[in-house]
């Protein structure tokens, strides 16, 4: 999901992102959490999914990486 998309659901439930680009923001603390032992992690700029969700086309860490 990309952060805009994300931060829309967070606004929907009443939360808000500080700054003037919100989204960029958002991007930064979400890139910081998707490193190694994180609960999320980075699929492009800005898109992210839950760690240990197989990933499009069944790839990522449930799924096995293509060889």
């Amino acid at each position: 999901m990309h952060a805009g998309e994300i931060l829309e659901h967070l606004a929907a439930r009443g939360f808000g992102v500080p700054g003037q680009d919100p989204v960029a923001a958002l991007n930064t603390r979400l890139w910081k959490r998707s490193g190694p032992g994180g609960p999320l992690r980075r699929l492009g700029d800005a898109v992210y999914d839950r760690a240990g969700e197989p990933g499009p086309e069944g790839f990522g860490p449930a799924g096995g990486w293509p060889a």
